[in-house]
């Protein structure tokens, strides 16, 4: 008789991986409820695969597909130690769907679990900012910021915040700081620029947007956004100073 224990070899991971591979086969058909299926199999044998699945989720909400996004979040939101992203995610797809009561509680609650995640917590600001709670937006973005000062995108979204309040110089500020981290941040030229426009400040706009397109030369937006404000700077030049009503807008 054997005395050697039996070994007892756990499957699961494996499993998790073969129907992960017939999910992709699955999308590759043009099967997607099939995928899907799949996928939440997937996720039953090893919630490890979670971020696999979110990587989809996300893939599938930029493609436009929301419901489909949301069954994948909502299944690995189930999983605690991964709920964090998943909430985020779903934030994402309910406020595509006007649902943004229930997108700014998925994200707070991802907030509260994992307080260092930086684009939760922009996301956050964003949301909070666009329905006028600037403070709290502040708060929250600048407790990231003191996680990580050197973060471009958590000051972008700061001085956005700032603008939206209409504390224009720290908007500028702001704008100016993440773009000193990332020259190439190309939202974030835009919107400096369009503040310096509605300070008449129109040849600082144009030396923003030139820089940003050194770092970014085929970036489309930052071409049209400087021909603008060519023509802006041209026309101030050419007339006496007046109000830049509406400029702000075209940099967006």
């Amino acid at each position: 008789m054997n005395s050697h224990p039996v070994r007892r070899w756990n499957l699961e991971p494996v499993e998790a991986r073969r129907c992960l591979l017939k999910a992709q086969v699955f999308e590759a058909l043009g099967c997607p409820n099939r995928a899907v299926k799949e996928y939440l199999q997937a996720l039953e044998h090893d919630p490890d695969c979670g971020e696999a699945v979110l990587d989809v989720a996300e893939r599938v909400l930029d493609a436009g597909d929301a419901a489909r996004a949301e069954r994948l979040a909502e299944a690995v939101a189930r999983h605690q130690e991964r709920a964090a992203r998943a909430l985020g995610l779903l934030a994402e797809v309910w406020r595509t769907q006007d649902r943004d009561v229930e997108a700014t509680r998925a994200l707070r609650r991802a907030v509260e679990l994992d307080p260092g995640a930086a684009q939760i917590g922009r996301q956050l600001g964003e949301v909070l900012g666009d329905y006028g709670k600037f403070e709290e937006a502040r708060e929250i973005l600048e407790r990231l910021l003191e996680r990580d000062p050197l973060d471009p995108y958590t000051q972008g979204y700061l001085g956005e915040v700032l603008r939206q309040e209409g504390r224009v110089a720290e908007a500028v500020e702001a704008f100016s700081t993440a773009l000193w981290l990332f020259p190439g941040y190309s939202w974030a030229s835009r919107q400096l620029a369009g503040l310096l426009c509605e300070l008449e400040r129109p040849r600082e706009a144009m030396r923003t947007l030139r820089r940003a397109l050194g770092a970014q030369p085929r970036d489309r937006r930052l071409k049209e956004c400087l021909h603008l404000v060519e023509q802006i700077a041209g026309n101030d030049l050419a007339q006496s100073p007046r109000p830049v009503n509406g400029r702000r807008d075209l940099m967006a």
